[in-house]
Formats: structure tokens, C-alpha cells, sequence
């Protein structure tokens, strides 16, 4: 619909409006008629006197009218030639009639000035009205009906002559009709999946967040006695603790233990998840689990079950913090998940509600489950790397410990080997061996037991030269050899990046 159309309706309606009382004052003034007696040697003066309070009266009405650029050059003609007539009428009139004279035009001027604003008010409160229903979106189905309401109201209100209170009356008309609209166009959506529950409206502020969270099968509303799903999220519903801690368990993946101490409430195996994790919560919601979590209670335990370390201490720049969860709160804040109030505070010990928890759930989500992530796998690498190291160490204390019985040589040594002794068998014993190898070199991988099962078929009586990659890989190669009986068995030290480093050839 034309958004512009009240705007000018109002004006015409003003004009005339306005136009109306000053021809009505005009008569009432015509009817009050008296003859002048006794003249005041002063009335010339006082004449004059009056006239300006007159003019200055009129000046007000000029102001009133000229509050829309829309005005027609016919009103000012209207209001000049009233001016004339109240200076005509009123110029016979004594110094008290006059001034009694002014009082009533002023009284009168007063009480247009209020009905006009009180008309601009319904005219504003029905401009709102109609950007609500113009910004809403409703389906296919309905918007038939929006436009044929919308039509009616316009052309109830395009009467000249219509008063506030018809467009009052109109209005409310209207605003029902649209409740009922919308309600038709809400149930439509839900039905085709456009919005996800019945009371989370496309319109809403927290319907993005409820979207995210259910994405997520953190929430699926609230079911009748018969377990079926009525449609409902009841956003402004408070969350109590059990509730609230089985969506942060949910949002990070731990979900509910496998068993319970707890098995008569329905968040028995949630709550016993949050003992198994060591949270500070269990103790509240293992208490009282119906009972309403506070705004600090809920961020506390989000920045908990992320894993989140956060200082101890944390400059507030909230103004309502206390302890102990104005840090939590404090944290979060720097971080982007939550920003408090206008007014600059958070009202930690105020409950909290399901839209507003959806909104910090998202928002948490977002950003601390990168983090989450992150730590988890550094995690994961510092585990696995002090495992290898503590498994290279104990290796090599094993080495130490027993009798080596083999002999290292340097890469010129383990070449005049090769040239001298044409029987020499080379076993490469790493994983590598199609990335290059000595020339003649055969290969039995000491990782996979393809050494182990060449020994039996090996002459323990030859002579060996073992190499690998990697220290540990050809001296447990070697000992194997040696540990089967094997005699002569020379290990080169430095491996195949020392042969390489020296210059020698290699074979593909």
C-alpha cells in the first residue's frame, strides 16, 4: 500500500479542521454584537493596543497552520480575511469588552491547537500501524486479504470530514484484522517449515538465534501430555537449570551420561554428566533443578563446559558485576557473546529467558567452539609427541644398556666395505627404499617383521651392512641380526643421508 497517503490525508483533514473553527468563531463573535458606550478619552490608544494583541493572537493561528508544507495559498486568504472581520467587529468594543474579546479568541485558539495535535497523534499511531503491516511478511495466501483490509481503511479515513475518533475506530479495526492475518500467515509458515515454531515469527528479534539452536538439536519445543509436539517455544518462558544444562551439553557435543544416580528427573543423566565433567554447576542443579538459573549461573557454566580458562581477575566494565561470576560475565563480554543492557549493566541475579538463551547459545557457539576445537587438538599433538618422546628415550636406555656387538662405520668406510668384500649383503631396513637406496641394497622393513622373516633364509655366516633412515630403525635391524646369531654385522653410521651426503651413488 501507498505508505504516503496518511500524510496527506492528515493535512486536507487539518485544513479543514482548522478553517472550521475559525469560522465558527467568526459567527459566535457576529452573535456577541453590543453597542459602544462610554468612550474613553484613551481609546484611540488603547484601539491600537488591542489590534497588536489581535494581530499577535492571529500570528499564533498562522504558526498552527503553517506546520505542513502542504498548505494551500487559500488558507492564508481565509485567515487574512478573518482578521479583517474580527478587527471590524471588535473596533466599536470598549477597552474590557475588548480584552474579554481577546481571552475568548485565545481560549479558542488553545482548544484547536489540542484537537489538532490530537488528531496528528491518531494519524501518527495509524502511519505506525500501517509500516508494521507493510514491513510483515505474509504468505501468498493471505496477502489477498491484507490488501482488500488496507483498501477499506483507506477509503474510510479519506473523508474530509472524518474526526479522530473515527480513525481511532478504524484503527483498531484494522490492528484486529491483522492480528488475524498474521495469525493465519504464522500457522502457514510453520506448516511449510519457513519459521520454526509457532510463537518464533520471522518478525521477532530472537527468531534467527532459535533457528540456529534448533539446527542444532539443542531444542525442540515443548510436547502435550500425550508426547506429541504442540508447536510452541514460548520464548519469554525463564529456563531453569536442568534446562539450561542440557543445552550447553548439548551445543558442545558431551550430551547426557549413560547412566544416572538420579533416574526420577528427567535430566538425571544430564545432570550426572555435569559431576562426571567436575563442574561447579552440579552442585546447584543437583540441589535444585526446577529452580530458575540466573544470568551469571548460565554464563559461568557456558565459559565452563567450553572449557574456557578464565582469569582471575577481570577488569568489569559491565557497571553491576560482583562476584563470583562478574568475570565469567566480564570475559564473555570481551569476547562478543553477550553485551549487557543500554544502560550499561547485565542483572546477573535476574532469571533468564529461552529467547535470550538462544541468542548467548548461538553466539557462544560461534565463537567458542573454534577455540574449543583448537585447544582439543594441540591437545592431541602435545599427548602424542611426549609419547613418542617417552617411548625414543626408553629405547634408547635399552640400547645403552645392552652389549653392542655390531660395528658402526662412517660412509668412506662402509664404501671400501662394498669395494673390498663382493659377497657383502646391504639391507636397507626402512620404508623408503623405492626413494632411493644403496646400490644392491635389498629391502627388508624392520616396522612391518619383513626382517624377521628373512633371517631364518639370511647365511648368519655373511658379512652385513645394515642401514635405515633414522638411527633407531638401523641399530634395531642390527641387533636383530646379531641376536639370531649373525657374526659380522656393520651398521652405517649417519644412515642413507650420510651416504647421500658424501656424494655417493644411489639407486632409484
Amino acid at each position: 500500500m501507498k505508505k504516503i497517503y496518511l500524510f496527506i490525508l492528515g493535512i486536507a483533514i487539518l485544513n479543514v479542521l482548522t478553517i472550521s473553527v475559525y469560522a465558527q468563531t467568526t459567527a459566535n463573535m457576529a452573535q456577541e454584537g453590543s453597542t459602544v458606550e462610554d468612550e474613553l478619552q484613551n481609546e484611540n490608544e488603547d484601539e491600537n493596543n488591542i489590534l497588536e494583541t489581535n494581530n499577535e493572537s492571529q500570528v499564533g493561528t498562522e504558526y498552527i497552520l503553517s506546520d505542513d508544507e502542504s498548505e494551500e495559498s487559500s488558507d492564508n486568504d481565509d485567515s487574512n480575511s478573518l482578521r479583517a472581520k474580527i478587527q471590524a467587529k471588535y473596533s466599536d468594543l470598549n477597552i474590557r469588552e475588548k480584552a474579554k474579546a481577546v481571552e475568548e479568541i485565545r481560549d479558542q485558539l488553545e482548544a484547536m491547537k489540542k484537537e489538532r495535535i490530537q488528531l496528528q497523534k491518531e494519524l501518527n499511531d495509524a502511519k505506525e500501524l500501517l509500516n508494521k503491516i507493510n514491513a510483515y511478511k505474509f504468505t501468498v495466501s493471505t496477502q489477498v486479504d491484507v490488501e482488500e483490509a488496507l483498501a477499506r481503511f483507506e477509503n474510510r479515513i479519506k473523508n474530509i470530514d472524518v474526526s479522530e475518533e473515527e480513525i481511532a475506530r478504524q484503527k483498531e479495526l484494522l490492528l484486529e484484522k491483522f492480528e488475524t492475518l498474521r495469525s493465519q500467515a504464522r500457522e502457514e509458515k510453520y506448516r511449510i517449515g519457513a519459521i520454526p515454531f509457532l510463537d518464533t515469527d520471522d518478525d521477532e528479534w530472537f527468531t534467527v538465534y532459535v533457528i540456529a539452536v534448533k539446527k542444532r538439536n539443542i531444542v525442540s519445543g515443548y510436547k502435550d501430555a500425550n508426547g506429541n509436539l504442540t508447536g510452541e517455544f514460548r520464548p519469554s518462558r525463564d529456563v531453569t537449570r536442568a534446562e539450561i544444562l542440557k543445552m550447553v551439553l548439548e551445543v558442545t557435543g558431551y550430551g547426557p551420561a549413560d547412566t544416572s544416580a538420579n533416574a526420577e528427573h528427567w535430566a538425571g543423566n544430564y545432570i550426572q554428566q555435569s559431576q562426571n565433567l567436575g563442574l561447579d554447576f552440579y552442585e546447584l542443579v543437583s540441589a535444585e533443578p526446577n529452580r530458575h538459573a540466573t544470568r551469571g549461573e548460565v554464563m559461568k557454566l557456558i565459559l565452563d563446559v567450553f572449557g574456557e580458562e578464565v582469569p582471575e581477575f577481570v577488569e568489569y566494565k559491565l557497571s553491576d558485576l560482583e562476584a563470583p561470576e562478574g568475570r565469567y560475565i566480564q570475559y564473555a563480554a570481551n569476547l562478543g557473546i553477550v553485551d549487557g543492557y543500554p544502560d550499561g549493566t547485565f542483572k546477573q541475579n535476574d532469571t533468564i529467558n529461552r529467547a535470550e538463551v538462544s541468542k548467548i547459545l548461538k553466539n557462544a557457539a560461534d565463537i567458542l567452539e573454534p577455540r574449543m576445537q583448537e585447544r582439543e587438538e594441540q591437545e592431541a599433538t602435545e599427548a602424542t609427541e611426549a609419547t613418542e618422546a617417552a617411548e625414543a628415550e626408553a629405547e634408547e636406555e635399552v640400547i645403552a644398556e645392552e652389549e653392542t656387538t655390531y660395528m658402526d662405520i662412517s660412509a668412506s668406510d662402509a664404501k671400501a666395505l662394498i669395494e673390498e668384500n663382493s659377497e657383502l649383503i646391504i639391507i636397507d631396513v626402512s620404508p623408503k627404499y623405492d626413494e632411493g637406496h644403496l646400490p644392491g641394497a635389498i629391502n627388508y622393513y624392520v616396522g612391518d617383521g619383513s626382517l624377521d622373516e628373512a633371517i631364518p633364509s639370511l647365511d648368519p655366516e655373511a658379512t652385513y651392512l645394515v642401514y635405515c633412515h633414522v638411527d633407531s630403525a638401523s641399530i634395531l635391524g642390527s641387533e636383530k641380526l646379531i641376536e639370531a646369531g649373525f657374526k659380522n654385522v656393520y651398521r652405517l653410521e649417519g644412515n642413507y643421508s650420510a651416504w647421500v651426503d658424501a656424494g655417493y651413488k644411489v639407486e632409484m
